[in-house]
């Protein structure tokens, strides 16, 4: 079976290509044939010369002339897999297809996303590398051993002692919740949409679609607040500042992992600048590369890292783990994992 591969993030001839190899070898599944196309005319002459069924796209790739050959009449792709777990960049795109191209879409093609165990762990530790180096002072102490300075008034709080507030809580948020609970015995808020769950890593429950459910949970005494939001209409711009100042009595720090235009870069000067947070750590921007000149560079209560929470050697066999269950369910026509919900638009 040939799969048509549109991708960008990864060099395919030297790290893609050989993992799906592996795994196969591994795993004993009849290889698949892959074929690279860097263009849509490369995608269009894959699906007309040889009936191509499969797409393995990553966002970057993602464009609106893509997503019209995909969804007209002459293409024969029945599934699309995304190699990242955030598919907003697909849905901005899709909202510029003709109706009768996204109903196509919705209805006749099979979307799935990466999804596995690997990218909440990565993410886990991202977060408590964010934790440990604020609870342990490890900027002054790092500062002291420069300055050839021993000062012994040091002080820190146990993890346990720390209550960490998740706004999101599908997948990875579960899996950060019980790693963070269960592992280091962190008191853990979330907030989610609709009703509260029932899992006893989480200690207060929290809804943002009830009337003053964002305030009220980032009003609740919290040390640290983890943003992994994806992006949707509900949460783009969601932590303004009349929405951030709800933060001021507990000063937390803030750490986001979800999307970048969940908060305005203005916004995250302004909360840092009046004391409502004492700290933001920003893996997402609302622009990426982040430019130059942003207002967010250079700052001593702000750290910018580039999109690297979930980035580790192991990606990549997650991203074939991820794909082949989804082949195996494809081929035998059963249900597949990982659906885009349309609705939700993740």
């Amino acid at each position: 079976m040939k799969v048509a591969l549109c991708v960008k993030w990864f060099n395919v001839d030297e790290l893609l290509v050989p993992m799906f190899r592996k795994y196969e070898q591994e795993h004993g599944i009849e290889p698949l044939e892959f074929v690279r196309c860097t263009s849509l005319e490369d995608v269009r002459n894959e699906v007309l010369s040889n009936k191509t069924k499969i797409l393995f796209i990553d966002p970057p790739s993602s464009t609106i002339e893509l997503w019209k050959f995909v969804t007209s009449k002459e293409s024969t792709i029945e599934w699309v897999h995304s190699s990242a777990a955030g598919v907003d960049k697909f849905f901005a795109t899709f909202k510029q297809l003709p109706e009768d191209n996204l109903t196509f879409l919705q209805n006749e093609i099979k979307f799935t996303r990466r999804a596995g165990s690997v990218t909440p762990q990565t993410m886990t530790e991202y977060i408590l590398m964010i934790i440990l180096n604020m609870e342990r002072s490890m900027k002054s102490l790092s500062q002291n051993s420069l300055n050839h300075e021993w000062q012994s008034d040091y002080n820190c709080r146990l993890l346990s002692e720390c209550r960490v507030g998740l706004m999101g809580y599908g997948e990875i948020g579960r899996e950060i919740a019980n790693k963070l609970n269960s592992n280091f015995n962190m008191k853990i808020n979330v907030l989610k949409r609709g009703e509260a769950s029932n899992d006893s890593s989480v200690d207060k429950w929290f809804s943002s679609t009830s009337e003053g459910g964002v305030e009220k949970f980032l009003s609740s005494d919290l040390d640290y607040i983890v943003a992994i939001l994806p992006s949707t209409k509900e949460t783009v711009g969601l932590l303004n500042n009349s929405i951030l100042k709800n933060c001021e009595r507990s000063k937390p720090v803030f750490i986001n992992l979800g999307r970048g235009d969940l908060v305005g870069d203005q916004d995250i000067v302004t909360a840092l600048e009046n004391k409502w947070i004492r700290f933001a750590a920003l893996d997402v921007l609302s622009q990426e590369p982040l430019p130059k000149d942003s207002i967010l560079w250079g700052r001593q209560d702000l750290l910018v890292t580039p999109h690297c929470s979930c980035k580790t050697k192991s990606i990549v066999t997650e991203i074939a783990k991820g794909f082949y269950e989804n082949m195996n369910l494809f081929k035998n026509n059963q249900q597949m994992v990982n659906l885009v919900d349309w609705k939700k638009e993740y």
